[in-house]
């Protein structure tokens, strides 16, 4: 069971992991106070744990790529505010079906890193183990060692943003086991989405008052922000509103203005590498839109 979406916990620290459906009208835990509202609209663990224990499969493995969603590895874990039916139902399936769970991050973690990648960073670590990153023998995928992979590589991909993100996992007491098989000619069409570079705030001046006096800045950050807030194939960049981050790039620079002209001297900056950037008479519009092309065009 593979679910890609978006999860709230609510109840504080004895609450649950609920599962937004296609139906939800909001997106934070206070839009969900209602528990009729809650019981229209999400998925919680106890109606997992219900329906994996109907499923007559003797492996089974459920992959929660949601914010939020370690509470339901928490919760099938510490058996938290459920009943002694509930628990003994957890047991047994845990045991007898060699259920292996992964969630994308915490319980209290947020995920909007993630579209750097285009995927949640589980499911990109994931198809990253498939294409061959974590392949038993370079050819079978096997469970654990997948699951393994993720829960490692999420953390250094999300590393320093915001906090850590890290991947909840629950094992089985039984052994490991294979779920499918890699070729060479598989591995191309495992699609990977492109990584995109990040962009900070860009820092522009005026050279003689060394001040942005036609808040250049401040229109470039607004349409980078725009861009990145596409989402489509048109955006190539994401645009953080923050003057750091971890191997990010900016523009940053001084002008001069010659009556409705202006001449740009500067250089764009992506982690160690950075690039001279050089525009003479243009307009103000003009100058911001030739910045955000090249940024939008940059590779990560």
């Amino acid at each position: 069971m593979y679910l890609s979406g978006h999860g709230i916990t609510y109840g504080g620290e004895n609450g649950d992991f609920y599962y937004l459906t296609t139906e939800a009208s909001g997106g934070s835990a206070e839009s969900f106070a209602d528990p009729v509202l809650r019981q229209a609209q999400t998925i919680n663990t106890a109606e997992f744990t219900q329906w994996l224990n109907a499923i007559p499969a003797l492996k089974q493995i459920m992959i929660i790529d949601a914010c939020g969603s370690g509470k339901a590895v928490d919760n099938l874990i510490a058996k938290r505010d459920v009943d002694a039916s509930q628990i003994k139902a957890i047991d047994r399936m845990k045991d007898r079906t060699g259920l292996y769970i992964i969630s994308g991050c915490a319980s209290d973690a947020v995920s909007y890193e993630a579209t750097r990648y285009g995927q949640g960073l589980l499911t990109y670590s994931l198809l990253q183990a498939m294409k061959g990153a974590a392949l038993k023998e370079n050819v079978n995928v096997d469970v654990l060692t997948m699951l393994n992979y993720a829960r490692d590589e999420v953390p250094k991909m999300a590393n320093g943003i915001g906090g850590i993100q890290k991947p909840q996992l629950l094992i089985p007491k039984g052994g490991s086991f294979d779920i499918g098989i890699i070729k060479e000619s598989d591995k191309p069409q495992i699609p990977l989405a492109q990584v995109k570079p990040v962009f900070v705030r860009t820092t522009l001046f005026e050279e003689t008052k060394k001040r942005d006096v036609l808040k250049l800045s401040q229109a470039i950050n607004e349409k980078l922000n725009e861009v990145s807030s596409k989402g489509d194939a048109k955006s190539n960049i994401v645009f953080i509103d923050a003057d750091d981050y971890p191997d990010a790039c900016s523009i940053s620079g001084g002008y001069t203005i010659n009556g409705e002209k202006i001449n740009f001297k500067g250089t764009l900056v992506c982690g160690s590498n950075e690039k001279p950037i050089k525009f003479d008479n243009l307009s103000k519009n003009e100058l911001v839109q030739k910045l955000v092309d090249l940024a939008n065009s940059t590779k990560d």
